[in-house]
């Protein structure tokens, strides 16, 4: 399998790929780690992380978000969080995920349709008993707050992502810096089924992923702020406004207008630090508003709508522990 197909062919895999200024992040299962070259350049993690979709009817909500990194970083469990235009990932270390799933309140139904995790769930449900299995394989979970609005349970993703977790003596409370880059950035999905990635998006998607520059687009490679995330069922982008001439008019869907980028600096390897989304999502849960965000290998983002953009930065700068500098 090459990293082409990787990138751009739907299948049963979780693919991925953030780029920023300051570096490139992949969040892959291990057949595809196996397959990039041995000369390739990659800091790949040893650490598995088990997917939890959340399942609310939409994508973002801080208050959901909040309620789930607080009993997981009160329990000192470190976690990767990813925002896309149709839901949340909420990531968990294969190895914590027991204890991870015993901080829940009964608020939530956890749902396994490979039962590997049952004697872990206070309040199991097996849904999917006597369903049908979804093409895609590997231990599925979900989760659900009950007073949520329900939706399509389907939408299941292997579990096999490789990252990092710190051990519980390196987990501090870090300073964070909050900077506001200056580049809008658009939140959007492939209009129609995920096989349009490879029927119809091809070609604008490997020119994003692969040769894109300074000549295509008004900003230089390294200045640039690009996320591209497809499951068996969805492909979600979060791309510039230069990068969406590329793209047939009419093929995108949007969320909203532009959104804000939000860097928490002094967090090196942020998915090591326990309690970053919990402390973020606590000083913007009362302000009504839906955020994205993104765990990247070395830093976590926060995209917030330019029209929330003000009280964002007003809520964050009456927190003590955090600086706000603008680039």
């Amino acid at each position: 399998m090459s990293d082409l197909e990787v990138c751009i062919l739907p299948g049963k895999d979780f693919f991925s790929f953030t780029e920023t200024p300051l570096n490139i992040s992949l969040i892959v299962d291990e057949a595809a780690v196996e397959s990039f070259p041995p000369e390739a350049k990659v800091d790949v993690s040893p650490t598995v992380f088990i997917p939890f979709q959340i399942l609310t009817g939409q994508s973002g909500t801080v208050p959901v978000l909040h309620s789930i990194a607080v009993p997981l970083a009160n329990n000192g469990i470190s976690i990767l969080q990813l925002s896309t235009y149709e839901t949340d990932y909420t990531l968990i270390p294969e190895e914590l995920v027991k204890k991870a799933l015993s901080c829940f309140p009964p608020t939530f139904v956890i749902r396994d349709e490979s039962r590997l995790f049952e004697d872990a769930i206070p309040n199991f449900q097996s849904p999917f008993y006597n369903a049908k299995r979804n093409s895609v394989n590997g231990s599925c979970l979900s989760m659900q707050l009950q007073d949520g609005e329900k939706t399509d349970g389907d939408q299941w993703i292997n579990p096999e992502f490789l990252s990092k977790i710190a051990t519980s003596e390196q987990i501090t409370n870090l300073r964070r810096v909050v900077s506001f880059p200056d580049c809008p950035v658009y939140v959007t999905s492939l209009v129609g089924s995920v096989e349009a990635v490879q029927n119809t998006m091809s070609i604008p998607l490997i020119n994003l992923l692969f040769y894109s520059d300074d000549r295509s687009f008004s900003r230089e490679r390294g200045d640039r702020f690009f996320s591209f995330t497809r499951t068996a069922e969805n492909a979600s982008l979060i791309l510039s406004e230069p990068c969406l001439s590329l793209f047939p008019p009419g093929s995108l869907n949007f969320c909203g207008g532009s959104w804000s980028i939000l860097k928490i600096e002094d967090v090196a390897f942020a998915f090591e630090q326990c309690g970053i989304v919990r402390d973020f999502t606590e000083k913007l849960k009362n302000l009504g508003i839906s955020i994205f965000y993104l765990t990247t290998y070395h830093t976590d983002y926060l995209l917030v709508n330019q029209e929330d953009y003000h009280a964002v930065m007003n809520a964050l700068v009456h927190y003590d522990s955090t600086d706000i500098s603008g680039h």
